[in-house]
């Protein structure tokens, strides 16, 4: 790949970083927030200056439902919900069964060897939109400063 067309690869990634933003109606200031980088970084990745990481990468997939095959190609649909393909349940109570959904099978795998009590917050994160997540996350930044 040469400099140019590289170049123009991360540009249009930044460009898809900022549709991201721009369709999910977020300042710079509060799509940064629950990731692992600064305001400045994101602003740099949507000019083409930086490329995320993996990390980044999978926070967005995960924080804002981010279709990776969208970010890399263009192609799809910008925004996902993920799609169940594995039950995964193990409690013998009753009312612990209620909020085992299905899950991933990345998550089946990464999670397995959860609690009972982080699994379920995992069912409830799973079930959250997008806004539901966002603000989540807000909330445990406050409460966890305090």
């Amino acid at each position: 790949m040469s400099m140019k067309n590289y170049d123009e690869h991360k540009i249009a990634k930044g460009e898809r970083i900022k549709s991201l933003r721009e369709r999910l109606g977020l300042t710079l200031k509060v799509f940064s927030e629950p990731l692992s980088v600064g305001l400045g970084t994101v602003n740099n990745y949507e000019h083409g200056i930086a490329s995320p990481s993996e990390a980044v990468l999978r926070q967005l997939e995960t924080i804002y439902m981010m279709n990776r095959n969208w970010f890399e190609t263009g192609e799809g649909e910008m925004i996902l919900s993920p799609e169940p393909v594995v039950e995964y349940n193990n409690s013998d109570h009753e009312e612990d069964n209620e909020f085992v959904k299905p899950v991933t099978r990345y998550e089946f795998e990464q999670f397995s060897s959860l609690r009972p009590d982080q699994k379920k917050m995992l069912a409830v994160w799973e079930n959250l939109d997008c806004e539901q997540r966002i603000a989540l996350m807000a909330w445990a930044k406050l409460f966890t400063k305090g």
